[in-house]
């Protein structure tokens, strides 16, 4: 639904790789859920594409996918 991965906290704030990142809904969702601020940085569908695959297993990555789109489908 949304293309977005977090980079870091920093300053109690969540900062999210965004391909959107003036997507007010994307941004509410996921303070909503971490129940964070959120700051949105800019990067490529690409950048993140490479970034979650990167750092997620394909299995993980399912299971992670299959919950996001469970609870925001």
């Amino acid at each position: 639904k949304y293309e977005i991965i977090h980079i870091r906290i920093e300053r109690d704030k969540l900062v999210l790789a965004m391909s959107d990142p003036l997507n007010v809904f994307a941004i509410d969702d996921v303070k909503f859920i971490a129940r964070m601020d959120v700051q949105p940085v800019i990067a490529t569908t690409s950048e993140i594409k490479k970034a979650i695959e990167d750092n997620y297993d394909d299995q993980g990555m399912k299971k992670a996918t299959a919950e996001l789109n469970e609870e925001f489908g």
